[in-house]
Formats: structure tokens, C-alpha cells, sequence
């Protein structure tokens, strides 16, 4: 049974596991309860701990090595000249950290492991029900929901096999071994069903792995949940699944060609990214500014990508907090090699499992950090800090070693203790509610907008209002949407003392703006919007050159620079760029509208 002093933080970490699925890696409201929720577990955790006097923080390698990078990402965004963007990803990245102290400091964390490892399996196993009907009926050739992602999706049931795995090998009874091997069937079809190549390497290395290094008289119950994953895999690949998302896919993992699903692409990526890093080593350009800062790094026209990741989680970090973070993620990664090794040789049979399956999940998550994005994500650090607290503790128990540190905190140290902590969680939640609040605004304005209902239209303002006076300062997208209202009004406005008014209250919303965010190309796009609605046609053409060089792949930017230059007869010019964009990843408006440019001026049929 569980203990009665670990059901709310059980079940406020089984929550957060799961309303992150569904949440944006940017900007999404979600953010604030997700991290509400672990907050709240703490709090169960922490304060009864104080009050008895006595408390157990992990302070191994591993551990500190895991508040070193905690540490280096605040550096990282006290330095960011992108504030706000910065907050939010060192906000995620602390879902990781946190949820792996709270577990770790817990007096019954034993209980809290054993039951958060089966509440995430029968989470995933629920989630793959989805991924499957989606991939059978149809509705998609790669299983996503709830996620955006499919990728993120396969790292979920990636990391959730080995326990799957696990359950079936170490079965007492016959419920729970056919429970097992359900598990293994569902989350092997799921995998498939996501079409991810990098997920399905995971999900093998860390099978592999799991079966290489248990206890050996396990072996002969291996042969029933082998056969059941196999089966699986079979049925999916060969009878249900068309091959365009599992075998063409995965016959394009070597091969080294321009194609969206080649390694070129990614290569080029890469590159940039380390470019992008030495040009910035110490503190990076900021948490959460990869996609801001990328797109001017982009190496040559073989790369495909969005630019909105790194597809490559150290590398990110690398870029976004510096060369030490990216030292810090391997020295973390290194510390856990390492001890799972000693207390591997340390551990009884009893033992083993305990340690190698939580670890064989974090090695599918590490393999899949290095090809995609996963722990950018709320979704998969939450499962990360659960996982990392069950090696850790599986491990502490092997070694024997008692490497936490034991606070006594009588008397008046104790009340000291328990302020602290009060203020860390006053602390994250006047940080976490405010962007919630402000974001959640932005998607009511963002609606409004784009309906075409006069009460409608009023509310934006009324949501813009909102989310500046939820946001802080550095939260600049009201002004830049207000800006954007603003330079439509002017192009409808004749009266001269209207358009001098809104000129002026524009001018003031984009210098605020790029204050607060010197890389985003949006704002230099309006700059040029705003110089061609008043007149000045050379201002406009070189705010619209500096919004491309930012981010080449800014079609507004691109079409109004098109338009400038077939206006000043540069025909050729003109074709050229809008030539270019068309080689790059471009929404199907762009073609459009660039054909429907050129044919307005005779260019093309």
C-alpha cells in the first residue's frame, strides 16, 4: 500500500506528467500549473520534513552536477538579452531539477518511486491507444496527439518500454505478466505508429541493454515479451502501416543527401549551431533563444529545417547558455555511466532491476537528446526528474554509501529551513503565475483576432491590456501586436493628426520592443511596414534586408522587399528573391502570393 505522506506528491507529479503532454516547448500558459503542481509537491514533501527536523538532500556527483547546470541556466538568463523568452525556458528546464529533489528529499521516496514508475507506464500505455487509431485509420501517417511533435511523442513510449519490459520479466502472477506483455505490444506499435527513426533506436539500445545486463535468471522469461515486441513491430511495419513512415524512413537514417529526411540537413544544423556557440561561449545568447538567434546561422540552402531547435538538446544548451553548460549536461551523463557501473558490481540480484531500468529509460532519453528535442520539452523532463530519482535512490541503496546530506535542524535553524523553502516556492510561483496569466491573455487576443466579429475586434485591445499588465516588462508581444493594429489603422487613416499620433505611439511600441528583443526579425519587418506607410520607401527596403538577414525565412519580409524592389524596376533582383525563398521550407501563402506578385507586373503566366 502506499504511505499516506506521499499520495499528494504522487499524485500532483502523475498531474503535471500529464497536462505538460499537450504543452507548447515556447509559450504556453500550461507552463504555470505544471510547475504549480511540482511546487505543490515540494510542499508536501519539504514541510513535514522540516518540521520533524530531519531531512535528506542527494549530494552526489550526479546531483550537483544537476544543480550546476540548474545554477549556469539562471546565469545564463540574468545575462540573456532577450528576458522574457530567457525566463520561460529556464522556468522548464527547473521541472527537471525540481522534480528530482522533491522525490529525492522525500522520507517514504521508496513509495514515491514505486508508484510515479507505474503511474507513468500506465500514463504512456494510455497514450499510445491514441497514437495507434490515429496510425491505423489514417488520420496520419505519424502518431502525434496530444503532442505537436511525433518525435517527443516516440521519446514518451521510447523511455516507458523498459519499465513495460520490466513488469512482464518480473511478474509474480499471471495478471501481471499479461499486463507486461499488453504494455510491450502497445508501446512497440506506438513507436512504429510515430514513424520516429531516432525513437526506435532509442527504444532498441535501451531494450538491449536492459536484457545484456540483468539478472541472469531472468533470461529464460525473456523469450514471451521478445516474441510479443517483435510481433508488434512485425504487424505495424508489414501489415498495417504504410512504408512511406517506417521502412522508407528508416532507409534514409545513413544516408548523407539533401533530403528533408537525410543526415545533410541536420549536419548543416549542427554546424551552425557550433558557430552559433563560439560566437557566444561563455553565457550563450540566453535560455529559450535558439530560434530567435539560429535562423541568421543558417548554413546553406541544403538546410531544411525551421530553425526553431537545435535538434540536438546539448548543442542547444551549448548555444543558448554557453560552452559550460554543455560541459556540465556530459559531466552529468558521465557521473551516471559511472555509478550505475559501481552499484551495478555492488548491488544484489534483488537489486539490479531497480537500477538498470530507470536507467535503460534515461539512456533512450539520452540517445534521443542528441538527434531531436526532447528535453526542451515539459513533457519529458517531468518524466526525466522521476526517473532520475528512482536510479538515484535504486543506486544509493547498492553503493550504501549515504552520499545525501542529513540535516538536523532543531530549534531555530529549523524555522530558517522552513522560510527558505516557503520563499523558493513564493519565488517560482510569482514568476510562473504572471507568464501564465500574460500568455494565456495572448491566445484570447490572438483569437479575437483572427475572427471576424466586431465584438471581436474590440476585445483584442481589451486582451492586449491584459496580458501587459499580467506580463513584466520584458514581455513585449502586446506592443508589437498593437503596433501591427496600429500601422493598419494609418494605411485606412487620411486625418493628419490621427496618423501623426499613431506614427509616433508606433515608433515608441517597436523601440520598447527591440529593447527588450534584438533578434526578433518581426519587429524590423513592422519598422518596414510602418516607413512604407508613411512614405519613406529606402528606410522601409533596409529594415526589411536587416528582418531577412535576421531570418531568412521571414516571408512577409521577403514578399514586402519583392514588392519595394519590382516597384524601383529592379525585376531581377526581385525574381531572384523571391526564387531563393522558394528553395527554403516555405508555407504554401508564399508560393502563392509570390506567383500572384510577379504575374501583377507581368513576370510570370
Amino acid at each position: 500500500m502506499i504511505h499516506p505522506a506521499t499520495i499528494l506528491p504522487v499524485l500532483c507529479l502523475l498531474a503535471a506528467s500529464a497536462i505538460a503532454l499537450p504543452l507548447s516547448a515556447l509559450q504556453d500558459p500550461g507552463l504555470a500549473l505544471v510547475i504549480g503542481l511540482i511546487l505543490l509537491a515540494g510542499a508536501a514533501t519539504a514541510i513535514p520534513a522540516f518540521r520533524a527536523g530531519r531531512m535528506m538532500i542527494p549530494a552526489s556527483v550526479t546531483a550537483l552536477s544537476l544543480l550546476g547546470l540548474w545554477g549556469w541556466m539562471g546565469v545564463s538568463m540574468a545575462f540573456s538579452p532577450v528576458p522574457f523568452h530567457s525566463l520561460i525556458a529556464f522556468c522548464t528546464f527547473s521541472a527537471l531539477p525540481m522534480t528530482f529533489f522533491v522525490i529525492g528529499t522525500h522520507p517514504h521516496r521508496h513509495d514515491m518511486v514505486r508508484w510515479l514508475m507505474g503511474g507513468m507506464l500506465a500514463l504512456f500505455c494510455l497514450l499510445a491507444l491514441p497514437a495507434l487509431w490515429q496510425f491505423i485509420t489514417g488520420v496520419t501517417t505519424r502518431a502525434h496527439w496530444p503532442m505537436l511533435d511525433p518525435n517527443i511523442l516516440c521519446t514518451l513510449f521510447a523511455l516507458a518500454l523498459p519499465l513495460a519490459l520490466t513488469l512482464a520479466l518480473t511478474a509474480i502472477n499471471r495478471v501481471q505478466k499479461i499486463t507486461g506483455l499488453i504494455a510491450c505490444a502497445l508501446l512497440c506499435a506506438a513507436i512504429i505508429a510515430t514513424g520516429s527513426r531516432g525513437g526506435l533506436v532509442a527504444a532498441l539500445a535501451a531494450v538491449v541493454t536492459l536484457i545484456a545486463f540483468m539478472d541472469r535468471t531472468l533470461i529464460k522469461r525473456v523469450m514471451a515479451p521478445a516474441i510479443t515486441m517483435i510481433l508488434s513491430v512485425a504487424i505495424m511495419v508489414f501489415i498495417l502501416g504504410p512504408q512511406t513512415t517506417t521502412i522508407d524512413r528508416m532507409a534514409t537514417l545513413a544516408q548523407n543527401g539533401a533530403d528533408e529526411n537525410g543526415l545533410l540537413p541536420r549536419l548543416i544544423m549542427h554546424e551552425g549551431s557550433i558557430r552559433m556557440m563560439m560566437d557566444n561561449p561563455v553565457v550563450g545568447t540566453g535560455p529559450g533563444t535558439f530560434f530567435l538567434v539560429y535562423p541568421g546561422y543558417r548554413g546553406s540552402i541544403s538546410d531544411t529545417s525551421l530553425g526553431a531547435w537545435a535538434h540536438c538538446d546539448p548543442l542547444q544548451w551549448g548555444a543558448e547558455a554557453g560552452i559550460p553548460a554543455l560541459i556540465l549536461f556530459y559531466i552529468i551523463l558521465g557521473a551516471v555511466l559511472v555509478r550505475t557501473i559501481r552499484a551495478m558490481r555492488m548491488a544484489t540480484p534483488d537489486r539490479r532491476m531497480d537500477i538498470l531500468v530507470p536507467f535503460t529509460a534515461l539512456l533512450a532519453v539520452a540517445i534521443q537528446s542528441h538527434v531531436q528535442f526532447p528535453l526542451q520539452t515539459l513533457a519529458v523532463l517531468v518524466p526525466c526528474g522521476i526517473l532520475l530519482a528512482a536510479w538515484h535512490h535504486a543506486t544509493t541503496l547498492a553503493l550504501q554509501n549515504g552520499d545525501a546530506v542529513i540535516i538536523h535542524a532543531p530549534g531555530p535553524k529549523r524555522t530558517g529551513f522552513l522560510v527558505a523553502t516557503l520563499a523558493v516556492l513564493v519565488l517560482f510561483i510569482a514568476i510562473t503565475v504572471p507568464i501564465g496569466g500574460a500568455l494565456f491573455e495572448m491566445r484570447a487576443a490572438s483569437r479575437a483576432w483572427a475572427s471576424d466579429e466586431p465584438a471581436d475586434a474590440r476585445n483584442v485591445l481589451i486582451h492586449l491590456a491584459r496580458a501587459d499588465r499580467w506580463g513584466p516588462h520584458s514581455f513585449i508581444d502586446p506592443e508589437v501586436t498593437l503596433a501591427r493594429i496600429n500601422i493598419s489603422m494609418i494605411n485606412a487613416n487620411d486625418n493628419p493628426t490621427s496618423r501623426t499620433r499613431l506614427i509616433n505611439e508606433t515608433t515608441d511600441l517597436l523601440d520598447a520592443a527591440t529593447h527588450w528583443n534584438p533578434y526578433w526579425a518581426d519587429i524590423d519587418a513592422l519598422r518596414g511596414d510602418l516607413a512604407l506607410a508613411i512614405g519613406l520607401r529606402d528606410s522601409a527596403r533596409g529594415h526589411y534586408i536587416r528582418a531577412l538577414q535576421k531570418n531568412p525565412l521571414h516571408f512577409n519580409a521577403r514578399i514586402a522587399l519583392a514588392h519595394t524592389m519590382l516597384d524601383d524596376k529592379k525585376m531581377t533582383d526581385a525574381v531572384q528573391l523571391l526564387d531563393m525563398g522558394l528553395r527554403m521550407p516555405h508555407p504554401g501563402w508564399y508560393r502563392t502570393q509570390s506567383v500572384a506578385l510577379l504575374k501583377s507586373y507581368g513576370l510570370a503566366q
